[in-house]
């Protein structure tokens, strides 16, 4: 899921910034446990009495977002008020437009963290992050036989791999039967250039902006692919079936056997997303992000507990104290 692959991608990166900031631990030393989660990570660093609350919070601001996001909820409401709902999961062949959606996302983000309006700044993030983790599951990016992310993704306003996108009238998929058994819509994409599915919403349900129909106001013609999980209706035009990889559940995801690989980029993509605030703004602030630093200029609160004979009474007490108010 999102969720998953969201705070797998928050905890490796973190990890990976102690090990290469933190003399006494070696490269893998955090990053290589097998139960990483942000409780075990911040003890590894800072011992056992380490607190995670404040990162494990904002690490579920980022999910919340990109959730709202998946959810169709201020799809665009904070961009240009845009009803086009596909754009947002690169569904119905808009990479131009998904191409530019994150691109705005990724400069509105950067000014937050800048600003150091932290809250701000994940909850673009996580909507950054369910757009570009979207483009491998329900593009053919994986079925064209890529395994490597594409850099270009959510960064260049001029990005080559616009110009390898199948155009309007370029057959993409043909049929393949209802996923009633495993691997029923294997082979079905029939085109070398860059396509994804498309999705048509039930007419008794209707998104943000009060219509039912395309997400994009861009009709499914015959021989494109379809999204192809059981709300999208497009799945029953030609050609029928559809591409989605996003879950294993074969009755959801047409080429849920394609899940995994697709993941895997999901992962490292938002990972490279990750590494590249903490170039752009530094480690301060990379830290703030995470709800792991101090802000810039602020104060650390420091205790000085006298350990001499004199305090034995009254050592345990004052350990205790200093801990609650931390």
């Amino acid at each position: 899921t999102h969720k998953d692959i969201i705070r797998r991608a928050c905890l490796n990166v973190v990890a990976r910034f102690y090990e290469e900031t933190t003399p006494s631990l070696a490269p893998g030393s955090i990053s290589g446990l097998v139960q990483l989660t942000p409780a075990t990570l911040l003890r590894a660093v800072f011992g056992p009495d380490a607190s995670s609350s404040k990162f494990e919070r904002a690490v579920e601001e980022i999910e919340i977002a990109a959730a709202r996001m998946d959810l169709f909820y201020e799809v665009n409401a904070t961009l240009d008020g845009s009803a086009n709902i596909a754009r947002a999961h690169f569904d119905d062949e808009q990479f131009g437009l998904g191409q530019s959606y994150l691109l705005q996302l990724r400069r509105q983000m950067f000014a937050a963290v800048q600003k150091e309006a932290a809250a701000a700044a994940r909850d673009l993030a996580g909507r950054f992050m369910l757009t570009l983790q979207d483009f491998y599951s329900h593009s053919n990016y994986v079925e064209l036989g890529e395994t490597d992310v594409l850099e270009e993704l959510g960064k260049s306003a001029g990005a080559r791999f616009l110009s390898t996108v199948a155009g309007p009238n370029v057959v993409t998929c043909a049929d393949c039967s209802e996923p009633t058994v495993n691997d029923s819509c294997v082979n079905n994409v029939v085109t070398r250039r860059l396509t994804s599915g498309y999705f048509f919403y039930p007419t008794d349900v209707v998104d943000f902006s009060g219509r039912g129909g395309p997400f994009s106001g861009r009709v499914k013609t015959t021989g494109k692919c379809s999204y192809g999980d059981k709300v999208d209706q497009s799945r029953e035009l030609r050609a029928k079936g559809g591409i989605n990889k996003s879950t294993r559940n074969f009755r959801k995801s047409p080429h849920h056997y394609l899940h995994e690989p697709a993941a895997q980029l999901a992962i490292k993509a938002t990972e490279h997303f990750l590494d590249g605030i903490r170039n752009v703004v530094g480690d301060d602030k990379f830290l703030q992000f995470f709800n792991l630093g101090r802000s810039i200029g602020g104060s650390s609160l420091t205790f000085v507990i006298d350990q001499s004979g004199s305090m034995r009474d009254d050592i345990h007490a004052a350990v205790a104290r200093a801990k609650a108010i931390v």
